[in-house]
């Protein structure tokens, strides 16, 4: 697996930060111990690995906590093959 410039930085940030990392792919749900085999060669640290989302339009809905109006769920596109590591929490 090449990682991108920067990515396994800045995961490594997040996770120090944290963050609950989850990971989406379009890869089918047979093809999973290969990629959290690679994923673990790569040193790539996260909490959830969600197989088999395919393309097209993807939502991210999450309810808030009654005592907060806070928004706790986000999600950031970024252009394929861009990376994160420019990307800013």
């Amino acid at each position: 697996m090449t990682l991108l410039d920067g990515t396994k930085e800045k995961l490594d940030e997040w996770d120090r930060l944290g963050y609950n990392i989850i990971l989406t792919t379009g890869r089918r749900e047979s093809a999973r111990k290969e990629t959290e085999k690679q994923l673990a060669e790569a040193g790539i640290f996260y909490d959830q690995l969600v197989m088999g989302i395919g393309g097209g339009h993807r939502y991210l809905i999450n309810d808030r906590k009654p005592y907060s109006a806070d928004d706790y769920a986000h999600a950031i596109s970024v252009d394929r093959n861009q990376g994160v590591k420019d990307v800013e929490i």
